[in-house]
């Protein structure tokens, strides 16, 4: 937040490794999501497609499909790749429960007083009352992690400067 980011290419001499993570949106949802964001850089070449969703294996020899899955699988003919399983403990960069952990890092490294958020949940004018359903154990649509609260992997940021 107080520098500009700074892009490169990625390495076109390597495999591309894409990693897909079925918690939250659900199998279909997610791969296709991930492919489609990725799709000119992976539709003309072979890649390694790692997921926690091992029964993705056995989708091309299915003979019945629904039309959700039917559409899924005509759009996944389109790449070339190999399917790869991976634990989604053992999926690191696709966890969706890493993203909090280093979205607070790199916050916390970056914006100068970032840590008052935790002090500040619980008189917020927006976030008072989340907060406290939160903490009391009434509210399941947002967490508290590591004192920050979140609405799925989005950071609930206070109506003060920082904002």
């Amino acid at each position: 937040m107080t520098n500009a980011p700074v892009l490169a290419l990625p390495d076109f001499d390597n495999v591309f490794k894409v990693n897909c993570d079925a918690s939250g949106i659900g199998i279909g949802g997610a791969l296709i999501q991930s492919l489609k964001h990725w799709h000119h850089y992976l539709v003309h070449r072979q890649f390694i497609l790692f997921t926690d969703h091992e029964a993705l294996k056995y989708i091309n020899g299915q003979h019945k499909l629904s039309r959700r899955h039917a559409k899924w699988v005509a759009y996944l003919q389109e790449f070339t790749f190999t399917l790869r399983h991976q634990a989604g403990s053992l999926n690191r960069v696709a966890d969706a429960l890493s993203h909090h952990t280093l979205l607070l890092a790199t916050m916390s490294t970056k914006v100068s007083g970032f840590e008052t958020f935790t002090d500040m949940y619980a008189v917020d004018p927006s976030f008072g009352r989340i907060f406290q359903e939160v903490t009391d154990g009434h509210r399941h649509d947002f967490i508290l992690h590591n004192g920050y609260l979140f609405h799925g992997l989005q950071l609930c940021i206070l109506d003060c400067s920082l904002r």
